[in-house]
């Protein structure tokens, strides 16, 4: 198995490095705002640091997207946060020292310390702040590095010293509030969390047990049923057949139901323990071929393939891919025109893998295509409705993309015009 990190953390830390895209941005919009206003920021000064920042955090997006197990590593976020606050003192310095009106991004990196790694690396990094504001509010004070004031002031308060000095006691202890209230709303979301993972699988466990429960009764009902009908029971009148191949009917279709419930609960128990390896996806897509070539010679329909030679690997769960390509498959099948033509094309754009599935049966309305992935969704189309199923192939497919980091959708013309079933998968 490959070294992948927790996939929820690791996605939070990019979400979070993509935030502070926008944090460096926004600042220079202000900054920016400012220079027009006149007023007395070292812009030269500034504007290189904004830089030097979008650089160092595009560096460590670069890292956490290249070598995603750093994400999760204590060293990684500890130098990530403590170049932050680095900034962030220098960018205090060159705007005003404790008149800065960028004090407040302290909070800002203290918070997201907390709410994403708890209250001890949320604490050092507090006392990592205090001392990098304390210091350059003493160096000023002391005329060790130059003061630089944003506006004319009646009094020179950035050299009192119980001025600088209450406010950096109070930068500490509302930082320490902050890393408090935050660590405390992250243990109660994930603790939130835990209870509905949990409920999600007593559920499944719960479905698994009545499915189990149903299937036997069930099974003896139709093979009962069977054997009365084949007239091994004895003789039957018009009637009495007509209401036995009703009850085989139904209970045939009750039996799918149950075995789809079965399969539901077994590919999200699977889901729920994934392992994630380095796959060759083109040898995927022959599995998956193969699986259901005697569909696609029983419904006469003929199949095309147009798979790029340079087709990457890919990380994934190959048993779950597998069971996704089979059903975009089965459907293409399923809803195809007797002689009718389905194409299978895959190729890498950019930093992803495209794969669609193209057939030129029955199509799918515009009302119903934004629903067909979900659970037991029928579609509005009296074709559709009889070409039996019971709507889960899609809905776990889509479900099991979204596990691997990918998207899934559909697009048709609408009714009779064939539809194209497609989902995305990252190379890395």
């Amino acid at each position: 198995m490959n070294g992948q990190p927790n996939t929820d953390i690791a996605q939070r830390i990019i979400w979070l490095i993509k935030i502070r895209f926008l944090i460096i941005l926004s600042i220079l919009v202000i900054v920016f705002s400012a220079h027009l206003l006149g007023m007395q920021f070292q812009f030269p000064f500034i504007y290189i640091l904004l830089f030097f920042a979008f650089i160092y955090n595009f560096l460590f997006y670069y890292i956490g997207k290249q070598f995603p197990f750093y994400l999760t590593t204590t060293l990684y976020n500890y130098l990530r946060i403590f170049t932050d606050l680095l900034i962030t003192t220098i960018l205090v310095h060159f705007s005003g020292g404790v008149d800065s009106p960028f004090n407040v991004l302290y909070f800002i990196d203290l918070a997201t310390t907390a709410l994403f790694f708890g209250s001890s690396l949320g604490i050092l990094m507090s006392g990592h702040a205090i001392i990098f504001y304390s210091l350059n509010n003493f160096l000023e004070a002391l005329k060790v590095i130059p003061h630089y004031q944003i506006a004319v002031l009646p009094n020179i308060i950035y050299s009192d010293p119980g001025y600088f000095m209450l406010k950096s006691f109070s930068l500490f202890f509302i930082a320490l509030a902050l890393i408090y209230t935050m660590s405390y709303l992250s243990m109660k979301i994930h603790e939130k969390q835990e209870e509905v993972e949990k409920l999600s699988a007593d559920k499944i466990n719960f479905m698994n047990m009545v499915a189990h429960e149903l299937r036997s009764p069930l099974t003896s009902i139709e093979e009962y049923v069977s054997l009365a009908l084949e007239g091994l029971t004895g003789p039957l009148t018009p009637d009495q057949t007509k209401a036995l191949t009703v009850i085989k009917k139904q209970s045939k279709r009750i039996n799918d139901m149950v075995n789809d419930l079965l399969d539901l609960a077994h590919i999200e128990t699977k889901m729920n323990k994934f392992e994630t390896y380095n796959l060759p996806l083109v040898n995927i897509i022959e599995k998956a071929v193969c699986e259901v070539s005697p569909q696609i010679t029983a419904n006469n329909l003929s199949l095309e393939k147009q798979i790029s030679d340079k087709l990457p690997n890919i990380p994934g769960n190959e048993e779950n891919l597998l069971e996704v390509m089979i059903n975009i498959l089965s459907n293409a099948i399923k809803f195809s025109n007797p002689q009718g033509k389905i194409k299978i094309s895959a190729e890498q754009i950019e930093d992803k893998v495209y794969v669609a599935v193209k057939d030129n049966g029955i199509g799918i309305s515009p009302g119903d295509i934004d629903h067909i992935f979900e659970k037991f969704y029928r579609t509005s189309s009296k074709e559709s409705a009889r070409r039996k199923g019971t709507g889960l192939g899609m809905a776990l497919s889509r479900s099991i993309i979204e596990k691997h980091g990918g998207r899934m959708w559909a697009e048709s013309e609408g009714i009779g015009k064939g539809a194209t079933l497609m989902f995305t998968l990252p190379v890395k």
